[in-house]
């Protein structure tokens, strides 16, 4: 039998009222419905693609057809993107499962579910960080060659690297909530269902940096 739905506390939704209030004074502007959130997303995912798609679609021209471009499989990967792609491929697991448990009200392991996901967040930026290092050295070096394909790995990388830390931030505050959330995502009352909506934006986005990474990664070692 499954526990009671608890109420929980949203900072985009106000509490309810009492006996003798009533929410006359709240800005409507903070009684954001799920499908009004999740319709932002969307719109917010839908200018990354293009980013992201002009962003690898410009290397992959450039290496293709640059006149300075060096030979094919001549490009050096670091090791360490290697090593982050593991790193985000079992995060997008863990939130996965996070979305799952608070579907089956257990605070307890979403809570842990969501500490997993942001320690492996944190080990994918640390993984990076040399690779990106690697890359900047490898840049100036090439730049002897008068071709700056380095150069362009270096910003496609930390470009998806920045939006990994922007996820971050909402995983850091699902974790820091005093009320954990263990709430139902098949229901849609915002008022009663903040966190559960929270947690589901914050698995898709982290699903689409996933995503992002992988086609990414592929197009670097097709055009190694």
């Amino acid at each position: 039998m499954r526990p009671p739905i608890p109420k929980e506390y949203s900072p985009f939704l106000p509490d309810p009222p009492d006996d003798q209030g009533s929410h006359s004074d709240i800005n409507p502007r903070l009684l954001a419905t799920p499908a009004a959130r999740r319709l932002g997303l969307w719109i917010f995912l839908a200018s990354l693609i293009m980013l992201f798609a002009a962003s690898i679609w410009g290397y992959v021209y450039i290496r293709i057809t640059g006149s300075n471009s060096p030979d094919s499989g001549t490009l050096n990967i670091p090791i360490g993107l290697y090593l982050s792609t593991m790193i985000l491929i079992a995060s997008g697991v863990t939130i996965h499962l996070t979305t799952r448990s608070a579907e089956q009200y257990n605070p307890t392991k979403t809570k842990r579910l969501l500490a997993a996901t942001l320690l492996l967040a944190i080990a994918f930026i640390i993984a990076q960080s040399p690779a990106l290092a690697e890359l900047l050295n490898e840049h100036n070096r090439a730049l002897s060659s008068h071709y700056g394909l380095y150069g362009m790995l270096f910003f496609l990388v930390i470009l998806h690297a920045l939006h990994v830390l922007g996820g971050i931030l909402p995983l850091a505050w699902l974790i820091l909530k005093p009320n954990p959330p263990a709430v139902s995502l098949n229901q849609e009352s915002p008022a009663a269902h903040p966190s559960a909506t929270t947690i589901r934006l914050t698995a898709t986005y982290w699903h689409f940096l996933e995503a992002v990474w992988i086609s990414m990664f592929i197009v670097f070692i097709l055009t190694q």
